[in-house]
């Protein structure tokens, strides 16, 4: 039995430009991928997420941020924040970026500056 109803995406308009350039056969690659992080969020068992040494997050306690990235595909990874809604009981899962692997870190820079102001 799943912990939590409602597992909510918010999609960012920079996710969907950088959308627009996937293929076909890679979006339902990231479908698929977004769909299984959905599902372990409903159990609280998420896994993938991560921060390299190189992402910085600007201004606060990297230990108090939620801005992470995930491997969707091969070749691309998604810069999402992951948050806990307690007052509805959900997860909130806000899609920034999806990005070619080889842009991860300065994307997920990019976004965290977007997010906390410059350090």
């Amino acid at each position: 039995m799943c912990k939590r109803k409602n597992v909510v995406f918010e999609i960012t308009q920079l996710y969907n430009n950088d959308s627009v350039n996937i293929s076909s056969k890679e979006k339902e690659e990231v479908s698929t991928s977004l769909n299984y992080l959905a599902d372990m969020a409903k159990e609280d068992k998420v896994k993938g997420l991560y921060r390299l040494k190189d992402m910085v997050i600007p201004c606060i306690p990297r230990y108090d941020s939620t801005l992470y990235a995930y491997k969707v595909s091969d070749n691309y990874r998604v810069i999402l924040s992951y948050d806990d809604d307690m007052i509805y009981d959900r997860k909130i899962i806000s899609l920034y970026r999806i990005v070619p692997r080889q842009e991860t870190i300065p994307a997920f820079n990019a976004v965290a500056t977007l997010i906390y102001g410059k350090s």
